[in-house]
């Protein structure tokens, strides 16, 4: 039989109590930002409602798993 432990120790926290600073679009470089401003607004719509035909992918990959 294989001998388990858990550990209270900071180093091993797996589950951190402060919150995972986010990433945000400032860390991209100028013409990084300008290629996304322009397509955010497409990017956004793609989203928010999805094409019949990729919905419909997703669909049959479900079913066939």
């Amino acid at each position: 039989m294989l001998q388990t432990s858990t550990t209270t120790d900071s180093e091993f926290n797996l589950f951190p109590v402060e919150e995972i600073e986010h990433t945000t679009t400032c860390s991209l470089s100028a013409e990084d930002q300008i290629f996304y401003n322009n397509i955010k607004k497409e990017l956004n719509k793609i989203s928010y409602s999805p094409s019949q035909e990729s919905v419909d992918k997703i669909l049959n990959h479900s079913k066939s798993l």
